[in-house]
């Protein structure tokens, strides 16, 4: 079985994915082709995929909230550093909404 990145491999029995070898989000997550390919559907992806326009007409939802809390919207933990470009296109998108940002 072959796998266009190789990022999911079967090593001693075990499952190995390398991340570092997907491209873009994730070649297993974003596309779904290592996944899809792989024997017993071992693995499976989770999460939705979303567009900046989706996810700022998500956040628009709840702008009230927002201006009266002096709230924002923060991206924390590895999955935002693993999509920078989306997520620079998301932060000008705030931006523009004057959102107040953070990255932890």
């Amino acid at each position: 079985m072959s796998f266009p990145t190789l990022a999911v491999k079967k090593i001693d029995g075990k499952i190995i994915v390398d991340y570092k070898k997907c491209s873009g989000a994730g070649i297993c997550s974003e596309h779904g082709i290592c996944i899809e390919k792989y024997p017993a559907h071992a693995l499976k992806p989770e999460g939705e995929r979303k567009t900046v326009a989706e996810i700022m007409e998500f956040v628009m939802q709840d702008l009230l909230f927002y201006e009266e809390s002096g709230g924002g919207v923060t991206f924390s933990g590895g999955e935002a550093t693993m999509q920078p470009d989306f997520v620079i296109e998301l932060l000008k998108a705030l931006k523009e909404k004057n959102f107040t940002r953070q990255l932890k």
